[in-house]
């Protein structure tokens, strides 16, 4: 590198790398993309749903995805229970509660390749974003997408007559299940939120003056203390007791 020759040889060689770093990358970027017309499994992470099954193309060996049974199916019931009115958030809790585990904790009990131990699940706990993003994704109507390289963004990759490019045979859900599904998520998302009530002034202050316990507002109904008072402040229908019309009780309305 101190001499003239020296420099010229190192960057020769510099060169040489980076010109078969460039043709490595076109290669593996054909090869994707001749996968993605084909309609076959690249490899990555398995979308929701699916299993790969090796197929014979062109005389290789490649893999093509068909649903996985149990989750094929899950997708299928929660569409359904959008579609029926439920919340993202109700839906999530009550998979939690019955412990069905995530899409990711189940690859994570699979076994790897070459026979490779399973990891084993984390406990990934289910979440109502979680679930609407399985929607937003066009893998649930079996079309393939990848990030377009120059832009950044996610695009359906499509053959040279314009139609989506399919990477199974049988969909979980059709186009139509699932627009249907994704305008109930955007009809809940668009929906204006309870406002919430203001707290009182003397919440968390107030004490009853017969048994001390703290007194707390009330805009729908008269509850008794365990003592057998109102919370407002003496037995109901005594003098003194905030009467059933108040919005408040015991702090001064």
């Amino acid at each position: 590198m101190s001499t003239e020759t020296g420099r010229l040889i190192a960057y020769a060689k510099a060169t040489q790398a980076a010109a078969e770093l460039t043709r490595i990358r076109k290669r593996a970027l054909d090869s994707r993309d001749y996968l993605r017309r084909k309609g076959l499994w690249a490899g990555g992470n398995l979308p929701f749903g699916y299993q790969p099954v090796p197929v014979m193309v062109d005389g290789k060996i490649h893999y093509k995805l068909a649903q996985q049974r149990d989750y094929a199916h899950l997708l299928r019931t929660v569409a359904q229970r959008l579609k029926d009115g439920e919340s993202l958030a109700n839906i999530a809790r009550d998979l939690n509660d019955r412990r069905i585990l995530t899409w990711q904790d189940h690859l994570r009990t699979l076994p790897g390749p070459e026979g490779r131990k399973a990891k084993g699940a984390k406990g990934v706990q289910w979440h109502p974003s979680t679930i609407g993003r399985q929607f937003r994704k066009v893998s649930c109507i079996g079309q393939v997408a990848y990030v377009d390289k120059e832009t950044g963004k996610t695009r359906v990759a499509e053959l040279d007559g314009g139609d989506p490019v399919l990477f199974t045979d049988e969909p979980i859900l059709t186009s139509e299940e699932r627009a249907a599904v994704l305008a109930k998520i955007d009809e809940r998302a668009g929906k204006p939120q309870r406002p919430r009530r203001s707290v009182s002034r003397l919440s968390g202050i107030a004490r009853c003056g017969t048994c001390g316990g703290r007194m707390t507002v009330n805009r729908v109904t008269h509850k008794r203390s365990p003592h057998g008072q109102d919370r407002g402040g003496g037995p109901r229908g005594a003098a003194g007791a905030v009467p059933k019309t108040s919005r408040s009780r015991g702090e001064g309305g």
